[in-house]
């Protein structure tokens, strides 16, 4: 399934890639250095969501665990 993720990505970039080639714009000094900057920002704050998205995901995965002992127990103590 991996692999589907990781083709489909390939594909996405060859073809911005070769978008951009087709359409070769000169940029200025100051317009690249903005972007440089608001890529960066761009990047913290998708790694931030990442983090957090991973640490609600142990959570519910904690609480999970607990139910299902929780529940383990309850049918253990049910069935005696």
């Amino acid at each position: 399934m991996t692999e589907a993720w990781d083709k489909s990505a390939a594909r996405v970039q060859q073809k911005v890639r070769s978008d951009e080639m087709d359409d070769l714009t000169i940029y200025s000094d100051d317009s690249v250095k903005r972007a440089i900057v608001h890529t960066r920002e761009d990047l913290v704050m998708m790694v931030s969501y990442l983090s957090s998205a991973n640490r609600h995901l142990w959570t519910i995965k904690a609480f999970a665990f607990i139910t299902v002992v929780l529940l383990a127990y309850i049918a253990y103590r049910l069935s005696y």
